[in-house]
């Protein structure tokens, strides 16, 4: 027995073809992606292992997109492993050109059989009174590391991105790479105790109350700051 989930997602028709022994082919084409993000970066290993031709666009001299933003937060440093896979992948389909620190424009993508715009999102302006006052920021500043925070922080927006921005500044990123680098030349927990300390998880399972633990402090770079 196979089971299978998330592939009808993607492909309602994946058992038929499965069954019927068949699969789509269409003649190779010369794509542009614009955008060197988590989707740019898809489509465009998916479509130069289909037999396309892609040139991917990016105005950043780095790939990834907002993912470098994302990886900034503790607790989602694997996306540092996302973008290793994505470099790996690159190199190893050679029908992709990478063009990163390039401006995509008209002229740029005149010639191309399909044009895929994969540029993201931007945050959203805001019209409150004193949005233009010096101690505002927006988040791209903050994780960029851009914006000076103080010791008392107020966050507007309650959703993913303000609860990241606000684990960034509890976590003082910062003192956390610090003491990473650290750790390269002193004595360290394990990578593993030093999570479980970290986010005050007992590795004893249910030897305590809903197996969790006092967080230690500086557990694993972790602990106090900003509020």
């Amino acid at each position: 027995m196979v089971s299978m989930a998330r592939p009808l997602l993607a492909d309602p028709d994946f058992v038929n073809k499965a069954r019927d022994g068949t699969r789509s082919h269409e003649a190779p084409l010369n794509l542009a992606v614009v955008g060197a993000g988590p989707a740019g970066l898809a489509c465009a290993t998916v479509a130069a292992e289909r037999g396309h031709k892609v040139t991917l666009f990016d105005r950043s001299p780095s790939i990834g997109g907002q993912f470098n933003l994302a990886k900034q937060v503790p607790g989602k440093e694997e996306f540092y492993e996302t973008l290793r896979y994505f470099t790996h992948k690159l190199a190893a389909l050679p029908t992709i050109s990478l063009q990163l620190a390039t401006e995509a424009d008209a002229s740029t993508l005149a010639g191309y059989d399909r044009v895929v715009l994969a540029t993201g999102v931007v945050p959203r302006s805001l019209s409150l009174p004193g949005w233009d006052h010096p101690k505002v920021a927006p988040y791209v500043d903050v994780l960029q590391r851009r914006a000076a925070v103080g010791e008392r922080v107020a966050i507007v927006g309650a959703g993913g991105i303000g609860f990241d921005v606000a684990e960034f500044l509890m976590h003082r990123a910062d003192e956390a790479a610090a003491a990473a680098a650290d750790a390269l030349t002193a004595p360290s927990l394990p990578q593993t105790e030093q999570f479980l300390a970290e986010w005050g998880i007992d590795p004893d399972a249910m030897a305590t109350r809903g197996g969790l633990l006092e967080a230690v402090a500086g557990g694993g770079g972790g602990g106090g700051g900003s509020g």
